[in-house]
């Protein structure tokens, strides 16, 4: 295996309890199994108190109270001396905070420079070094002020370049942005995913945020000191690493279930047929509610995921992805009949069809996190307005009145811009046209609503 396809970082069973045996036992974490390879771009998400900043912690090797293991670059932390656990800390990981931890009686050029100090490098090499990384971040006539005179965005651009001086291999980012407006986020949010890509940073990130999970290879989404799901971007993922795991040998789902069910009856060999069936009540529910609600199996569905993905990603026209929809499963297709595929297939033609049409006027962030088209007012757009609105309701049309029609336009451009969310958007649509809505029923609303919401999710960071 390639020395670049090793994992930079690997935990094994990593937990974290605190007054173990007591009535306050708590567990923050909980049999952490995870790989992080170089150059990935990682994200731990999930609601506040999960155990997201404990394992990042844990990883950084600031949390001791651990059992377990976490191996990074090949060492395992628990068997580090003090020097050098401060040698990593110094140079082996960079950290980033939510609350900047910046000096306030120091000035932004000595905040960057004080772990070049600790390196013990000379004050004429540090200062350059800092000079560079301040201009390269937009911040270099700022360098003899103090931290408290500048933004919020400012400030954690010099955590950031703090963070960087020493050259570690491995970023950790808790909360970065959660102090920050939304212009300072984005802003912040493009200059990690730069130091990532362009200088190959593994970069780890927590947040509890949703808006900015795109950015990541991987994401693991924590649940009470858990991993509950990964969703992987192949896409985003270094070429190396996606080509290793693809040679790699994999369970099948049925040799997994196996081995999870002998361990169960390992680990409660006393346990009656009845004890263990409630054991098994939670996964039992969750695959019944599968199958009640999809017709289609795990493995299906995944297959159908990637011929899509394909589409969206411009590998592959409406035809041949219908084909592959149609194509037997056992030749790489979905396994879908004729009619399904051609169905389907046309929905999504539909949807990209509709995307395209919006994002002829591109749509942009501007100050205060607000969504504002790049045209002066409604009439610029009118046309794709239009197009937009007969695509909703097109059997629909000899039936509105030009009032109705005319509300129904103004609702899809407020929801475009950002004047209405999709909870307004949705009241709109379904609110009676005496009192200032369109007049829909409910079931027409919220079908148009959730027609616009994947509308917008296929326009975002569309070309």
């Amino acid at each position: 295996m390639p020395q670049s396809s090793q994992p930079i970082i690997k935990t094994e069973n990593l937990s974290v309890v605190y007054n173990k045996g007591t009535t306050n036992e708590f567990w923050a974490l909980r049999d952490i199994n995870i790989a992080i390879y170089p150059k990935e771009y990682i994200i731990f998400f999930g609601p506040s108190g999960c155990g997201k900043s404990t394992l990042l912690n844990g990883i950084s090797g600031l949390e001791t109270n651990i059992s377990g293991k976490v191996i990074v670059g090949g060492k395992e932390l628990s068997g580090l001396s003090e020097d050098e656990i401060s040698d990593f800390h110094r140079s082996g990981v960079g950290m980033i905070f939510q609350q900047y931890n910046l000096i306030s009686s120091l000035s932004v050029l000595d905040n960057i420079a004080l772990p070049q100090i600790f390196l013990g490098v000379g004050k004429k090499e540090r200062t350059q070094k800092v000079k560079i990384l301040l201009e390269r971040f937009g911040i270099l006539e700022q360098a003899q002020k103090i931290p408290t005179e500048l933004s919020g965005g400012q400030q954690q651009r010099i955590g950031v370049a703090r963070s960087l001086v020493n050259d570690p291999k491995i970023l950790l980012a808790d909360e970065p942005i959660g102090n920050l407006d939304s212009v300072s986020a984005v802003n912040v949010m493009d200059i990690l995913r730069k130091l990532n890509v362009e200088e190959g940073k593994t970069l780890i990130l927590v947040t509890h945020n949703p808006e900015y999970l795109f950015y990541a290879n991987r994401i693991f989404y924590m649940k009470d000191g858990e991993i509950v799901r990964e969703v992987v971007n192949k896409e985003l993922r270094p070429k190396e690493v996606v080509k290793e795991e693809a040679v790699e040998k994999k369970e099948s789902t049925e040799e997994k279930l196996s081995k999870e069910f002998q361990v169960l009856l390992r680990s409660f060999p006393g346990l009656s047929p009845m004890q263990l069936n409630m054991l098994l009540i939670p996964f039992k529910s969750k695959m019944l509610v599968n199958y009640v609600l999809s017709p289609y199996e795990v493995d299906e569905i995944s297959r159908m995921e990637q011929i899509v993905s394909d589409r969206l990603n411009g590998r592959t026209d409406r035809d041949e992805m219908k084909t592959k929809l149609d194509r037997d499963y056992s030749k790489g297709g979905a396994g879908l009949n004729s009619r399904t595929a051609e169905r389907i297939a046309n929905i999504i033609e539909d949807f990209l069809n509709k995307t395209k049409l919006v994002n002829e006027k591109k749509i942009t962030r501007e100050s205060g996190g607000k969504i504002k088209e790049n045209y002066p007012d409604f009439s610029s757009i009118w046309s794709q307005i239009t197009e937009l609105r007969r695509g909703f309701i097109d059997p629909m049309h000899k039936i509105l009145s030009d009032r109705q029609i005319m509300r129904l336009e103004s609702a899809i451009y407020s929801r475009l811009t950002g004047d209405l969310n999709k909870d307004a958007f949705n009241e709109a649509l379904d609110r009676s046209f005496s009192k200032g809505g369109v007049g829909f029923n409910k079931a027409t609303a919220k079908k148009i609503t959730n027609d616009m919401e994947m509308i917008l999710l296929l326009v975002y960071g569309a070309k």
